[in-house]
């Protein structure tokens, strides 16, 4: 199931005909301004009625041609800044596309998809099952949430560079484990803004749980908290994070 998606998926991009650049740019706009809306608007959920139900994975690969995208360019500039040889360039492009992006993607996918079939339902563990949650919508709601990473950490960090890195700035410390903060909980956000559009998932189970609910609890009480955690002692002992990012990279 989840190979049939990918040669689906790549199958498309070389029929530039069929994929909807008005759509995938709504989508950017909305995830970054306003995710809730993107999940509930019809353009991201194509209700496809076939063997497995409603299918609400994306099946058009051009959101993830342009984060694709957007992670090489600002892969490019970070290279210049920082080491620019052409080699040098071609390792952070591979290592934040496909092990910054993919890989991880994969990873978190896997988990939140096993996560949300064995635990949140815990009666669905069959993919032909109403509740059944798909690999593939999964790692969607990974790339959705990524964007607001690669906005913050890819790009804004980068602009504001000459800030960040200056050593013993109490401003630096602040801005830099605030944008830290701040693109890790919004990650979270948007995964749960992800989960919980689902229509079954905000139902009752038959032993009477709810598992949104449940989701919320667990992000909003327990994720959460302890970002705010780990932010606060960051800061208070002067470990200032974007620096430690910066050094891992290119150090």
């Amino acid at each position: 199931m989840i190979w049939r998606k990918a040669s689906k998926m790549i199958g498309r991009i070389f029929k530039p005909n069929t994929l909807d650049f008005e759509t995938a740019i709504w989508e950017i706009f909305h995830l970054i301004i306003n995710p809730k809306k993107m999940y509930r608007s019809h353009y991201y959920y194509r209700h496809q009625n076939g063997v497995n139900g409603l299918n609400y994975t994306r099946d058009d690969p051009l959101f993830l041609i342009l984060l694709t995208g957007f992670l090489t360019v600002s892969s490019v500039a970070w290279g210049l800044a920082y080491s620019p040889k052409v080699v040098d360039i071609l390792k952070l492009i591979v290592y934040s596309v496909f092990v910054d992006f993919y890989l991880t993607g994969a990873v978190v996918a896997t988990i939140s998809w096993v996560l949300a079939n064995k635990v949140l339902f815990r009666n669905s563990g069959s993919r032909y099952s109403v509740n059944y949650i798909d690999w593939w919508f999964c790692f969607d709601i990974h790339c959705n949430s990524f964007l607001v990473i690669w906005c913050l950490l890819y790009l804004l960090q980068f602009l504001l560079l000459p800030i960040l890195v200056v050593k013993n700035s109490i401003f630096g410390l602040l801005l830099g484990n605030l944008l830290y903060y701040v693109a890790v909980s919004y990650y979270f956000i948007v995964t749960f803004y992800g989960f919980s559009s689902l229509p079954f998932l905000t139902a009752q189970t038959s032993n009477n749980s709810k598992p949104a609910k449940t989701l919320q609890i667990i992000i909003l009480g327990v994720v959460l908290p302890l970002l705010t955690v780990v932010w606060l002692l960051a800061t208070l002992f002067g470990v200032n994070i974007a620096n430690l990012m910066v050094d891992a990279y290119f150090n």
